[in-house]
């Protein structure tokens, strides 16, 4: 087996740690500031930056509160089973939206059935 240089030895391994098994996910790391347990943090990707993001998470919820949710400019970058994550330009956008949505006729009628179960509500920022 020839032996390498060690400049041809970093071409190669420059070329495999950039190969897709290799190569770290880019994500955004968030920190919560609000949440049931701090520390915390999670590592979202494929999401855009935001100054604020809200995390949901639901034990039981109508499909009907998503379309309500999105008729307010409430519009999860994460969705999972019961779990929305939210991002918003600032606290205070993030209450004039919540406001908007509970003052909805919409909501309120799914609010009344008594199928929400809201399990968890936490604030993230972007991790300093």
């Amino acid at each position: 087996m020839p032996q390498l240089s060690r400049r041809q030895f970093a071409r190669v391994f420059a070329g495999l740690a950039a190969a897709p098994v290799f190569a770290k996910p880019r994500g955004i790391a968030l920190d919560a500031f609000v949440a049931p347990r701090l520390p915390r943090r999670l590592i979202v990707h494929h999401v855009d930056q935001a100054a604020v993001f809200e995390l949901r998470v639901y034990g039981s919820h109508p499909r009907a509160m998503h379309a309500v949710m999105e008729r307010h400019g409430i519009r999860a970058v994460v969705q999972k089973p019961g779990a929305y994550l939210i991002p918003f330009e600032s606290l205070e956008a993030r209450q004039r939206a919540w406001d908007a949505f509970n003052a909805d006729p919409d909501w309120h009628a799914v609010r009344t059935a008594g199928t929400v179960n809201v399990k968890e509500i936490s604030l993230y920022r972007l991790a300093r």
